[in-house]
This record gives C-alpha cells, sequence and structure tokens, in this order.
C-alpha cells in the first residue's frame, strides 16, 4: 500500500492534487501543514476552516512548528517523518523562477521519501475546469492582483468567472489558477468531503 501525507492549505491545489494521487492509488494518512511558532493566523485560511476540511475528510490534520531558519526547520521535520512514502504537494510550477521548496527540503534531509506533484506544469485553463468538474466548490477568499475585481472576493469559482480568468490570462498575464498569488482559494465542498465546509466556521 502507497501511503502519503498531502502537505495542505485549505485551497484548490493542494485539494485537487490529493484528489488525483487516490485516484491513481495512494493512501492519505493525514493533511499537514507548517505552522510558525508563535503564529497561528500566518496562513490564508484561519485553523478552524482548515480543521473543520480535515474533520469533513475523516483525516488527521498535523500542525508542524517551524521557525526561523525556516528552511533547516522544514528540513528537520521532514527527516522526522515515518510511516509513509511521499508527500503530495498541489504545486502547478515554479514560482519566478525559484526552485521548488518541498522537493529541495526533502533532498536536503536526505529522505526517501517522493514529492508527488499530480498537477504539475498542466495547462492551467484545463486545469481549473478539470476541478469545477470534478465538483469542487472553490470559494475566493483573498484578492492580491490589481487586474483582477476586488468584488471576487467572497464569490464561489464557476464557468464564468473561469472564462474571465482567461480573458485576463490573456490581456494581463494573470495565472488563471493564481499561481503567482493572484488570488487566493478555499475548498468548501468536494467528493473527499463526507459534508460542505461554511466560510462562517467560527476562527
Amino acid at each position: 500500500m502507497k501511503t502519503a501525507d498531502v502537505l495542505w492549505t485549505g485551497g484548490k491545489d493542494s485539494c485537487y492534487a490529493a484528489m488525483v494521487a487516490k485516484n491513481e492509488g495512494w493512501t492519505i494518512r493525514r493533511l499537514v501543514l507548517f505552522v510558525p511558532e508563535g503564529e497561528v493566523k500566518f496562513q490564508a485560511h484561519p485553523i478552524k476552516l482548515i480543521q473543520a476540511q480535515a474533520e469533513a475528510m475523516s483525516l488527521p490534520l498535523g500542525l508542524i512548528p517551524v521557525k526561523e531558519p525556516y528552511r533547516q526547520s522544514y528540513v528537520n521535520a521532514i527527516s522526522q517523518m515515518e510511516g509513509i512514502d511521499a508527500l503530495i504537494t498541489g504545486d502547478i510550477d515554479l514560482v519566478d523562477s525559484y526552485p521548488n521548496w518541498i522537493e529541495e527540503c526533502v533532498a536536503e534531509a536526505d529522505s526517501p521519501l517522493q514529492v508527488l506533484r499530480p498537477l504539475w506544469q498542466r495547462d492551467r485553463s484545463e486545469l481549473l475546469r478539470e476541478m469545477l468538474a470534478a465538483g469542487l466548490e472553490i470559494a475566493i477568499t483573498h484578492v492580491a492582483s490589481q487586474h483582477i475585481p476586488p468584488e471576487w472576493q467572497g464569490r464561489i469559482i464557476d464557468q464564468a468567472i473561469a472564462d474571465a480568468l482567461d480573458g485576463l490570462s490573456t490581456t494581463c498575464g494573470v495565472d488563471v489558477c493564481g499561481e503567482n498569488g493572484e488570488y487566493h482559494t478555499i475548498v468548501l465542498n468536494c467528493p473527499l468531503f463526507s459534508k460542505p465546509i461554511s466560510l462562517d466556521t467560527k476562527p
């Protein structure tokens, strides 16, 4: 049996990567979130929302504390991971041409773990539509690009928004999947969930 942990963000990419890996025969042991020591609100989404996702998936959530220097902290944490064969990440491409962080940390840890990137370098437009067709209910939680209408924050991604993102990709260079941080998302429901979660979950 092939077992893996998912590097979880709560967003569409990590969620769909988990779905793809599971369909390819991987057993998911837990969701993993690296959390800077003393900070529980650093990430894009409140911990309570991510805990609600984990509960909906009937999976434990592993909160792994890290501290400066962060790279060494990640390497140390990865070197201690046992009982799994791989780490699943929702990474789609290199960001600003920097090397893949997790792959480098795994290599530096001299870990036997595989790094699975099921979405790696997929066509963005095709990938987003595939997510919608697979049943992901994706809410936009933050808009960071000046080219994306601010009123999209809080909206569910549908075909109209997917079409608009295609247009923004052509005219303004916006990454359709937001890989460069143009927007952030959270998954409210998908086939991996036993029930939907709500953005109204108290932090």
